[in-house]
């Protein structure tokens, strides 16, 4: 038989990291798969989170492509995934900005496709959606020509395709900079560190003249999601 599923994600309970997903991407479910029988079929269930756990989506018993053992012929543990597509979700009415929760049930006999002969989550992992998270460098504008061995460089956040200065953003966890000389791009010249600020604001005097630079920026917000940028600005002034 089938024992209870673990380490499934989404999850909040694995960390911000790991508990976010942009359901307009569709949403991947993967766990571990535990017992002494392989599993033949699931089902999963989708709920709100909410004091009902009103059901919004249950697929039908699905089957992979071949039995899943728990574990494999080299002594490793196996894993499971399932994708549901961004319309599947959104026909269920699932959309970015809520909690919901997981059921998924496995069943061990391919002869006997029944609550007996199966075995369903106790406890609902719960996930949270949010539209993905995205960074920018908006000043100086990018390509530009600087004329100076000083530049303050700031940074613009936002989730979903655009930022709007009316919209509610989940705060940032914080921010890093890195600045890279273009002939080194591996190799930082100078790196900030994770600063945990709501500010995204670099400030630096340490450019030569007639060379370029890029500029990178990456960020983290208070629900897991990060977002990186980078921008390449040239130096160069009369001496």
């Amino acid at each position: 038989m089938l024992f209870q599923p673990t380490n499934i994600t989404p999850n909040v309970l694995g960390g911000a990291e790991s508990g976010t997903v942009d359901v307009t991407e569709g949403l991947t479910i993967r766990w571990q798969v535990n017992g002494n029988s392989p599993m033949v079929a699931y089902k999963i269930v989708l709920y709100q989170t909410n004091t009902a756990s009103t059901v919004l989506y249950t697929s039908a018993t699905l089957y992979p492509d071949a039995p899943v053992y728990p574990i494999d012929y080299k002594g490793e543990m196996n894993f499971y995934e399932h994708t549901i597509e961004a319309s599947v979700l959104s026909s269920a009415g699932i959309t970015n900005g809520n909690e919901y929760k997981i059921g998924l049930t496995q069943y061990w006999d391919s002869a006997h496709i029944d609550t007996a002969h199966s075995v369903t989550t106790s406890s609902a992992p719960v996930f949270r959606t949010r539209a993905s998270a995205h960074v920018e460098i908006d000043s100086p504008d990018p390509g530009t020509t600087i004329e100076s061995y000083a530049q303050t460089f700031t940074g613009q956040y936002y989730q979903g395709d655009s930022y709007s200065s009316t919209a509610l953003y989940d705060p940032l966890e914080w921010a890093q900079w890195k600045i890279y000389d273009s002939a080194e791009p591996t190799e930082p010249i100078y790196d900030s560190q994770k600063i945990y600020t709501q500010e995204l604001k670099l400030e630096y005097d340490g450019f030569l003249n007639g060379r370029s630079y890029i500029v990178e920026l990456e960020v983290m917000n208070t629900v897991g999601q990060s977002s990186k940028t980078q921008e390449t600005y040239s130096f160069s002034w009369a001496t």
